[in-house]
């Protein structure tokens, strides 16, 4: 399978020859270059004298750049190039334009591109990039002890945590603004190369949630934590004995080939929260189908977390929420009918589904990998199970992780439920690495609970 400043970096990500230069113009040209589109044409008409201005410039750029250009007549010229405006805020990539008489009137046409990911040699970063979507009216906690509260005391975690960022999508999360801004991250991150009728329907019809902070006690005078258990699949926990200890928190998240059935006693028998992408449950299920995990929890407590990763599970998602089969994508080779794993009667109000920006903003401020500067930026991604562990961290008053990488990793066998010890495998796609020094510095800064053996 395969800290954070705010600015534009695109001059090093863009090909160098497909960028429009001021030098190519002998008069200034007027274009829209807003950092947004919507997929479809859009046509911008001025007055003759502009327009006739605009069409003048352009005759250079066919002397100087033909290799991009192709003629069709004395005042027919059209322009097929990817420019970008590097520096500015209004970074677009891929306007066609079409310069032309029409009785008379000179007519500019701007034709804007949707971004796409191929083109970028590494991550863009763009002014907006830190812009993530709030929840001002937020609960908060009234537990002393909380992770919350030692963060905000954190000289290093101060910084990097926004205690109301939003967390899961609902309906009105929805709107043409969003997808025009979303569209500048790749996917988990953001929308980019989504298809917009599938991704509308899909987040459109999304339960509304009445708070981003589903576990939090409301009464200000109730001074009870809320603790979870995060339950990596480490083969750390093999033999560990923790069941118990694991079942006793308030919560447990879960994630991906959450086996239990015959390891009950080292990590439990509970799941308040099982995480996943559709690929990461649907390939556990037939992975691990023979060691245990032959279908998903389904406690009666037990609510989903899906964290989308590309095209496929919206597509994935619509499906379940229409009760079809799936109609594209690669997930039917695995299972056509995704009610099929969750019940003809599942309530999708026990479905959760992560915000783009909030993937964004763990990435950004928790696990920016060194990978996002080369070739292999957009197979990057935090695992699953650092995703699930950094969303109770912004869930719970008190978190402990079981099952996740530790210095001595090379110790133990890759997961928990391996028959034959298996050595750990690094993945392109995950800095496993990174996470595992985060969660170091997180146990040692006690904001976290991490399990090692002694």
């Amino acid at each position: 399978m395969p800290n954070e400043a705010a600015v534009i970096r695109a001059e090093k990500h863009v090909t160098q020859e497909n960028i429009l230069r001021k030098d190519d113009f002998k008069a200034e040209m007027s274009m829209s270059t807003a950092a947004s589109w919507d997929g479809e044409e859009s046509n911008h008409y001025k007055s003759f004298a502009d327009l006739n201005r605009e069409a003048a410039a352009l005759k250079p750029l066919v002397k100087t750049r033909s290799d991009q250009l192709t003629t069709t007549g004395d005042h027919n010229v059209k322009v097929n190039t990817k420019m970008m405006s590097l520096g500015l805020s209004n970074l677009l990539n891929g306007p066609s334009i079409l310069a032309k008489t029409l009785s008379g009137r000179s007519v500019m046409t701007v034709t804007k591109r949707p971004l796409r990911k191929d083109n970028f040699t590494a991550e863009p970063r763009w002014d907006f990039e830190e812009d993530y979507s709030l929840d001002p009216s937020s609960t908060q906690t009234s537990c002393p002890i909380s992770v919350k509260i030692k963060a905000l005391n954190s000289s290093w975690l101060k910084e990097l945590v926004l205690p109301k960022v939003t967390i899961f999508m609902d309906r009105h999360h929805w709107s043409h603004k969003e997808w025009k801004r979303l569209g500048h991250f790749i996917p988990p991150y953001g929308w980019m190369e989504l298809n917009y009728t599938v991704v509308k329907a899909v987040v459109s019809a999304l339960p509304l949630l009445s708070k981003q902070q589903i576990l939090l006690v409301n009464s200000s005078t109730d001074h009870r934590c809320v603790s979870c258990a995060v339950i990596g699949n480490g083969g750390i926990l093999n033999g560990s004995r923790l069941g118990k200890e694991i079942d006793s928190h308030d919560y447990v998240f879960r994630v991906n080939g959450a086996v239990v059935e015959g390891y009950e006693d080292d990590v439990g028998k509970r799941t308040s929260f099982y995480g996943f992408t559709a690929f990461t449950m649907l390939s556990s299920l037939y992975l691990l189908k023979n060691n245990g995990f032959s279908k998903i929890p389904m406690d009666k407590e037990t609510k989903y977390i899906l964290f989308t990763e590309g095209m496929r599970d919206y597509e994935w998602l619509k499906a379940l929420q229409q009760n079809k089969e799936i109609s594209k994508g690669t997930l039917e080779y695995y299972r056509l009918r995704p009610r099929d794993d969750f019940g003809a009667s599942f309530d999708l109000k026990r479905l959760l589904v992560a915000h783009p920006d909030f993937m964004r903003y763990l990435k950004n401020r928790f696990l920016r990998s060194e990978l996002l500067d080369g070739k292999y930026w957009n197979l990057y991604r935090p695992s699953t199970g650092a995703l699930v562990l950094l969303t109770a961290l912004h869930l719970c008053d008190t978190v402990s992780a079981y099952g996740f990488m530790t210095d001595d990793y090379t110790r133990y066998s890759d997961h928990y439920y391996d028959k034959n010890k298996l050595k750990m495998t690094l993945y392109i796609n995950h800095d496993f690495l990174l996470e595992r020094d985060l969660w170091r510095r997180l146990n040692n800064e006690n904001i976290i609970k991490l399990y090692k053996r002694t």
